[in-house]
């Protein structure tokens, strides 16, 4: 024999019904989480992958959802904004505070100084002190905390006395 009519449209409406569909996508996320959870770092994302049910519970998550997704152009302008932003204080630190970026001191193990040190950010190229003042600004929310303290004669030696000097009666005030 054939198959008969009614199971063909029992697994059409099955697998066209959304809801069930989510179901067994949750269950299959938790079948490979558990599957691979020794053996490989995917089954932390596949475990969390059942927090997004919290979106479908809470009215108010979906009122989010619903906000950011019609003002998604205007967030994304604000973050552009935002990385301008920080690429001209890069390039500000670039070209001024170059030596200065030097956030940690540098991992010494066995009596030799590490190459590569995840707790230190040397601002060498654009691109590098763009990509530290992005992280550390991000992370720590002030890259001026981050920095070693500069004093504005330690930038242009003898400015202050020079600028007092060319304005007479400016050395009294």
């Amino acid at each position: 024999g054939s198959i008969p009519r009614y199971y063909l449209h029992f697994w059409c409406i099955l697998l066209t019904d959304g809801y069930f569909l989510l179901l067994f996508l949750y269950a299959a996320t938790a079948s490979a989480s558990l599957a691979l959870h020794n053996s490989n770092i995917l089954a932390y994302f596949l475990m969390g992958f059942h927090l997004f049910d919290m979106f479908n519970i809470f009215p108010a998550l979906q009122n989010v959802v619903a906000a950011v997704r019609f003002r998604v152009s205007t967030l994304l302008q604000t973050c552009g904004l935002g990385f301008i932003m920080m690429f001209i204080y890069s390039a500000i630190g670039f070209v001024f505070f170059a030596d200065k970026f030097e956030f940690e001191e540098a991992e010494i193990q066995d009596g030799y100084r590490q190459q590569y040190n995840v707790n230190s950010a040397r601002c060498d190229t654009i691109w590098k002190c763009f990509l530290v003042t992005v992280d550390m600004g991000l992370r720590k929310g002030d890259i001026g905390g981050a920095i070693d303290d500069v004093q504005w004669r330690d930038l242009y030696p003898g400015t202050w006395q020079m600028s007092c000097e060319s304005f007479p009666g400016l050395e009294y005030l």
